[in-house]
């Protein structure tokens, strides 16, 4: 916080378009190298190394867009505010009668303005919004079935795993993440052999949520809902060598886990 802290206190006073277009970019930048960094060494989706380090920026970089126009919509409608009160009649006369609000009203704004950002980068909690989905869930099935577990982490986050077994012997695994960055929530898988690949939400209801990245080979959604208190449908579609397609897995909670 102390950056932007200083980057507002370098606009105050005067309204300077081109001042503030930069503080607001490099706050904005400052805020999605370390946020990814924290992503990148802290949760368990890239290789920890240069490649890995340069994956996990390049998948964010779709969310700084909404970081950058969130910050400066914000800063420009604060700080543009008061320029306008700075104009206006009433204040010559409360400045001559003592000054404090000059003082302490720019810097409420800058607080306002900084509340507002980090309001907007924050978001929600997922495991506050999705817990409906916490919990293990299992295909029918004995000689073959997939368990998907998704549990709460401290951060907010959700962190999940699919396992499909086939006598008894793991054939597949895949580590998925829900959490927060860059201002959206964000679901990120890593199927096992492949790349990680991070999918942003789309719309979201009570006990439904989908993610979506048309940029993506396949698949380009994700779906999960509740189909009754103990049944979870998760399925993925897309578009693949020219028609829709699309897979759909029907879990049911395992004894005990509610």
């Amino acid at each position: 916080l102390a950056l932007p802290a200083l980057l507002g206190r370098s606009v105050r006073g005067t309204f300077m378009p081109v001042r503030l277009v930069g503080a607001s970019l490099v706050a904005s930048t400052f805020f999605f190298a370390v946020t990814n960094a924290a992503h990148f060494l802290f949760m368990p989706m890239y290789e920890l190394s240069m490649a890995g380090l340069i994956e996990c920026y390049a998948a964010a970089l779709p969310f700084f867009r909404n970081t950058l126009v969130g910050d400066l919509a914000w800063s420009f409608t604060l700080f543009g505010v008061w320029a306008v009160i700075a104009h206006t009649a009433v204040l010559p006369s409360v400045r001559a009668a003592g000054g404090a609000v000059m003082r302490t009203a720019p810097l409420a704004l800058i607080a306002i303005a900084l509340g507002g950002c980090s309001s907007m980068q924050r978001g929600t909690e997922p495991s506050r919004d999705f817990d409906w989905l916490i919990g293990s869930w299992r295909t029918q099935g004995d000689a073959m079935y997939t368990l998907e577990q998704w549990r709460a982490q401290g951060d907010g986050s959700l962190a999940g795993t699919s396992e499909t077994f086939r006598n008894g012997d793991v054939v597949f695994r895949e580590t998925m993440t829900i959490d927060l960055r860059d201002g959206g929530t964000v679901f990120t898988a890593l199927p096992q052999g492949q790349a990680a690949h991070s999918f942003p939400m789309l719309e979201s209801g009570a006990s439904s949520v989908i993610f979506e990245d048309l940029s993506h080979d396949f698949p380009q959604r994700i779906h999960y809902f509740l189909d009754g208190p103990d049944v979870l449908v998760g399925r993925i579609s897309g578009m693949h060598d020219g028609q829709e397609r699309g897979a759909e897995w029907r879990y049911t909670r395992e004894t005990g886990d509610r």
